[in-house]
């Protein structure tokens, strides 16, 4: 008798402001590589990753679901213009570490495309994620993670309180700047797997 494969799990991945197919697109590979199968509708999927302030576009009912929040606006310090040009720094110091200058400024032009080519879902964002960074989303998941790269300024500040007061979630925190999953998609595979089997 012919032994059945294991279902390979569904995989949902949500951008953030001003990102769309070009910026998931090398994650998306990334996944497929790993045996993920990917699915563009999140109440299908086994597991979702939500970058940024994706995470206004969660469905409400997570509750056979992993979900692995990376880099969500949480108790960041100063008001949302001056994080974004720190973030814009950081970002381009690390493409330039990278010796991949020249996909910032590709990576950029494609953020004020998806800006203006999808207004009403940045608006979105733009609108709620101000409102909510003081306080982690409280979401029904079987499985909550949060993933903080250490110099973005909009979600490195993973406090004792944010901790103490969360206990659903687990915490990771890794090198990188805020956009480091489109950078580097390899370092997020292995979180997501021990995430999801866990």
């Amino acid at each position: 008798m012919t032994k059945q494969q294991p279902r390979a799990q569904k995989i949902c991945l949500i951008a953030g402001l001003s990102e769309g197919k070009y910026h998931t697109r090398k994650c998306i590979r990334c996944f497929v590589a790993a045996g993920f199968t990917v699915t563009d509708d999140p109440k299908t999927a086994d597991i979702i990753v939500v970058h940024s302030g994706g995470y206004v576009f969660l469905p409400d009912d997570l509750a056979d679901k992993c979900v692995v929040l990376v880099n969500p606006p949480h108790q960041y310090r100063g008001t949302a213009l001056k994080n974004t040009f720190r973030k814009i720094q950081e970002d381009y110091r690390h493409h330039k570490t990278h010796r991949k200058t020249w996909q910032f400024f590709i990576k950029n032009t494609w953020n004020i495309w998806y800006m203006l080519a999808e207004f009403p879902r940045q608006k979105q964002m733009i609108r709620l994620v101000p409102k909510q960074h003081t306080v982690l989303p409280k979401l029904n998941a079987r499985r909550l993670v949060f993933v903080a790269t250490r110099d973005d300024p909009w979600a490195s500040r993973i406090t004792t309180e944010s901790i103490t007061s969360n206990p659903r979630y687990s915490f990771i925190s890794i090198e990188g700047s805020h956009d480091d999953i489109w950078m580097h998609p390899e370092h997020y595979v292995a979180i997501i797997k021990a995430s999801y089997e866990s």
